[in-house]
């Protein structure tokens, strides 16, 4: 499925920030971030209780395109 995403913009003068929000995210992490410019492998920081619900899908869209994803457990 393709993710229905909605990017939000916090407003923060230079310190501003988007963020990407919406349906079928983390199955489709890894060919956003691809294509957003980020070549190298990204870091995955959570907590058991967010890897538990959301991890299963996101290594496995994050390491379709980046190969080994680093993951650190907080909490």
């Amino acid at each position: 499925m393709a993710a229905l995403l909605k990017t939000l913009r916090v407003n923060l003068g230079i310190r501003g920030y988007s963020v990407v929000v919406g349906r079928g995210l983390t199955a489709d992490a890894g060919k956003l971030l691809a294509g957003r410019g980020f070549h190298a492998p990204p870091v995955v920081i959570t907590n058991n209780t967010v890897f538990r619900f959301h991890g299963v899908a996101l290594l496995g869209s994050l390491r379709k395109v980046y190969g080994r994803t680093p993951v650190i457990t907080i909490g």
